[in-house]
Parts: structure tokens; sequence; C-alpha cells
């Protein structure tokens, strides 16, 4: 688990950068990191209604394994919608 000065630290490293993810290749500009949430918390997916945490959607989606199930989440702006993500 990561102090409140090393979080700071990681995120003055990583706001601003632009990563691009393995799935997709799409390109996203990181807004945020949210240290409260998790890749193993869940969220509702209405299509099917049903919770799903992020390591199970990933996986069933893109077929890719998350190994550091603790890991934080990067928060992106999609700046066409203004939808917040993550």
């Amino acid at each position: 688990m990561l102090g409140r000065s090393d979080r700071d630290r990681v995120k003055d490293d990583m706001i601003g950068c632009t990563v691009m993810t393995v799935y997709n290749k799409k390109m996203y500009v990181i807004d945020d990191l949210d240290f409260t949430k998790k890749v193993s918390d869940t969220f509702h997916v209405s299509k099917t209604n049903e919770d799903i945490s992020f390591v199970d959607y990933y996986h069933k989606q893109w077929n890719m394994e998350i190994k550091d199930k603790g890991q934080f989440m990067i928060k992106t702006v999609d700046k066409k919608s203004k939808t917040v993500r993550g």
C-alpha cells in the first residue's frame, strides 16, 4: 500500500501522461488516479444487469489477465463526450 507522499509522487509523475491500451490500441491521457478503487472492485453492466469486477470484465471482453489485483484505477475523460472513465 502506498503512503500519502508516495501517492502524491505517483500522481505527479503520471497525470498528463499518455498511455495506450494493449487491448484496442487507443491512446488516453491520464487525468487522475483513484487509489480508493482497485481492479478487483465491481461495476454494474446494465446491458446484462449484472455486477462484474474489472478483472473479470477484461478477461471476458479482451481475453486479458490482470495480474496485480490490487492495482489502482486510472481515470481518463473522453474528450468527445466528456465522460469520466475508470
